[in-house]
């Protein structure tokens, strides 16, 4: 039987209500608030998908999940490729259908909320682990939505060429 959580979201959305009963319901939360950060406004994505991130982590049914799946990607390979594949189908693929960011832009948002995911939860590194999520999505969203933004290559006077694709694409 499956159990229904209402996860609070601290953004101008309303609270999302989860089904938490494994792995594959893990799979579809995360679909059903990908759907949710992508809709609106392109100005507005780097904040919707850091809000949506923070959000599934805050939820306390949740949180066990993701920390074993991020457990799993540091001691084996097969826990990498399934956290990597994972990243990459939403935040690489999907979100490199919605804008027409370079890919290795799309991978340094990854490498971005990756990087916080770590710093709050695993490493609990302060002040980052316990100050508001809205806090966090003010501090790191603009830097997510500079890379999401095709106006702002990295490519530039110090800087090498932005790759659009991965070699073998």
């Amino acid at each position: 039987m499956s159990r229904t959580t209402e996860v609070t979201n601290t953004g101008p959305t309303n609270p999302v209500a989860q089904t938490n009963t494994g792995p594959t319901d893990l799979a579809a939360q995360a679909n059903a608030l990908f759907q949710q950060a992508i809709a609106g406004p392109r100005e507005q994505l780097g904040e919707r998908l850091l809000r949506m991130s923070l959000t599934a982590w805050e939820n306390p049914a949740l949180r066990p999940q993701l920390l074993r799946r991020i457990s799993s990607a540091t001691t084996s390979e097969e826990g990498a490729a399934q956290l990597r594949d994972h990243f990459t189908a939403l935040f690489v693929d999907r979100v490199g259908e919605v804008v027409q960011a370079p890919r290795l832009r799309l991978n340094a948002v990854v490498a971005q909320v990756v990087g916080l995911i770590m710093l709050r939860y695993v490493m609990r590194m302060e002040p980052i682990a316990s100050v508001s999520v809205d806090a966090l999505v003010d501090t790191f969203a603009p830097t997510l939505q500079r890379h999401l933004d095709a106006s702002q290559d990295l490519s530039g006077p110090g800087h090498p060429p932005s790759i659009t694709q991965s070699p073998g694409d």
